[in-house]
């Protein structure tokens, strides 16, 4: 009995330690101009990804390319509608988690 309640343990715990478990969560940013007011980007289980405060970029889904990770979704406004991908970062920085954008644009840090 002991034996198979120490294989179930463990196999919860391997599956919270997959690659993609350190990028869930909600990551965010300082709005320009708008204290106290933040925006950002939610990524879920499965690749599913939503927008934190941004109706004209709404995020879709994300996925792991090496060590990149890939969101997708649609800038949406000025009556059109585009499809987008954008590369990040996972990166630390003194002490504190951040997903950064290749291009440096942005710099989305993990909710707390």
């Amino acid at each position: 009995m002991k034996r198979i309640l120490f294989l179930i343990v463990l196999c919860v715990l391997a599956a919270g330690c997959s690659p993609e478990s350190k990028y869930l969560g909600v990551w965010v940013e300082p709005v320009p101009g708008m204290e106290g007011t933040f925006q950002g980007v939610k990524l879920e289980k499965g690749g599913a990804a939503s927008s934190v405060n941004m109706q004209t970029l709404v995020y879709q889904s994300w996925a792991l390319h090496g060590d990149s990770v890939v969101l997708t979704g649609q800038s949406v406004g000025n009556g059109q509608t585009i499809d987008f991908a954008e590369n990040f970062t996972l990166r630390k920085e003194g002490g504190e988690w951040t997903l950064q954008a290749q291009d440096g644009s942005v710099v989305y840090r993990r909710n707390k």
